[in-house]
């Protein structure tokens, strides 16, 4: 939705100002703490993200882009500056499956509200992706490490499940 702000902006303005929810979700490339003074004047209150590991080489190998961690990070900075709560979702593969109780304690520590890790779900008409997703045992793992986070350190946490398309 960053592509386009004028239309984010008024977008946002509009709904809320028809007493309709609104939520929105960015990956914050590029995300001024204007930006974020813009949505919170509007009435917006939080905004969702993507982070895919504590670990910034984990995450860009993940997004598969050089630096994609540092600039959600500045995102994030910008938008709690800007008075929104953010919210992160980890989409969990066999790459990042060990850093959920890390990443989570990383985004709390920088002031994130709520963390979800859930497992990723295959693209439409993927080839190859089988040797990402996650077993059951790992899923399992998964959900431990957030209920860690939430008994150890009173973190807010909760999964964030695509349902099959077909």
């Amino acid at each position: 939705p960053l592509l386009n702000k004028a239309v984010l902006f008024k977008g946002v303005e509009t709904v809320l100002k028809n007493s309709m929810g609104c939520t929105v979700n960015s990956n914050l490339n590029g995300f001024k703490f204007e930006d974020g003074l813009t949505l919170y004047k509007s009435g917006l209150r939080g905004i969702l993200t993507s982070v895919s590991s504590y670990n910034s080489s984990t995450h860009d190998l993940i997004m598969q882009t050089n630096g994609s961690h540092s600039k959600v990070m500045a995102g994030i900075d910008n938008a709690l500056k800007s008075g929104l709560k953010v919210a992160c979702s980890m989409v969990v593969t066999k790459l990042n499956k060990d850093d959920v109780i890390e990443t989570g304690k990383f985004l709390m520590e920088r002031g994130v509200s709520t963390f979800y890790a859930t497992s990723a779900s295959p693209p439409l008409n993927s080839k190859g992706f089988e040797k990402y997703m996650l077993s059951n045992e790992d899923l399992v793992q998964v959900l431990e490490d957030l209920k860690f986070l939430e008994i150890e350190y009173g973190y807010n946490v909760g999964i964030l499940q695509c349902y099959p398309l077909s």
